[in-house]
């Protein structure tokens, strides 16, 4: 298995988790992006953009705006769709961790823009 994040210190988070539950040996971390898997095929990619993209709005702060739905468009900074898209030419199966109050209509519209990308 190979587990790739952004941040650092999330990286280090996942590493110490790893040797607790002893299966480190299962698992090569790398610091970095998507585009750090060129030419790679994996089984399945899992992106988690809450703890990666820096316009994330946590539920709180958002249920206090009028419409409370979670936009894929405007409250992810940078750009979800790359993330997706990338992720696409590694992988046809991909998981994709979201607020609970996301709206579902853009998550279909997000696929479909980044299959139509490939």
């Amino acid at each position: 298995m190979t587990a790739i994040c952004s941040n650092p210190k999330r990286a280090e988070i996942s590493m110490i988790n790893s040797r607790i539950h002893r299966i480190n040996h299962k698992i090569d971390f790398i610091v970095g992006d998507l585009s750090h898997i060129k030419n790679k095929h994996a089984d399945i990619v899992f992106l988690n953009p809450q703890n990666t993209f820096t316009g994330y709005i946590p539920s709180k702060k958002l249920k206090q705006q009028p419409n409370s739905t979670f936009s894929l468009f405007k409250h992810f900074k940078p750009d979800l769709l790359s993330a997706v898209t990338q992720s696409f030419k590694i992988s046809q199966r991909i998981a994709l961790k979201l607020p609970w109050y996301t709206d579902l209509n853009e998550v279909a519209e997000l696929f479909y823009l980044a299959l139509t990308e490939l």
